[in-house]
């Protein structure tokens, strides 16, 4: 099902991006920006801006995940680089609102034992696929995930169709079948 939110123009992950999943991610960088400014703000907040492995877009750390993350690998986020955390989708009170928000979990992932490796999340699956019969694997595995944001998301399979050499009826086909 389609959250209402991943349908705007989003620059930044929040809750609805993990479909309602723990996901395990891969730090590649973090640095200081400014956040979008909010209707009423005189100027955006600065916050720490987190590039994922596993998004195309960025995640803005607040506090509670910052302090969360430095417990497991120290206060310095450039000890943070490659490192993986899990983060789940949860609510929180916000100014007297219950929010939908991400957290981080508060150990770090282990590592699976090789043949029970967890499932990537859907966008480094279709990402990893090396060749059209991976690919097609991918979609059929990811179509929720497709079908949440398909105006944004779609456009993205269809690019690695072309690299893989895949129609796009076998992709929409493949992706129908699975949401049947």
């Amino acid at each position: 099902m389609t959250h209402y939110l991943s349908m705007f123009d989003k620059s930044f992950i929040g809750a609805w991006s993990l479909d309602g999943e723990d996901v395990v991610v891969t730090i590649e960088s973090v640095k200081a920006g400014n956040a979008p400014k909010k209707p009423g703000e005189k100027k955006a907040a600065r916050k720490a801006i987190v590039k994922l492995r596993e998004f195309e877009e960025l995640w803005l750390l607040n506090v509670t995940n910052g302090a969360t993350i430095a417990a497991m690998y120290g206060a310095h986020v450039e000890k943070w680089v490659g490192k993986r955390v899990t983060l789940f989708p949860t609510t929180t009170s916000s100014f007297g609102d219950t929010v939908e928000c991400i957290r981080v979990k508060p150990t770090v992932p282990r590592d699976e034992p090789k043949g029970g490796e967890k499932k990537p999340h859907a966008a480094a699956a279709l990402a990893e696929a090396t060749n059209p019969k991976e690919l097609i694997a991918a979609i059929r595995s990811c179509a929720k995930w497709i079908a949440n944001n398909s105006s944004e998301r779609w456009p993205k399979v269809m690019e690695l169709c072309e690299k893989h050499d895949v129609g796009e009826l076998e992709a929409d086909a493949a992706l129908q079948e699975a949401l049947s």
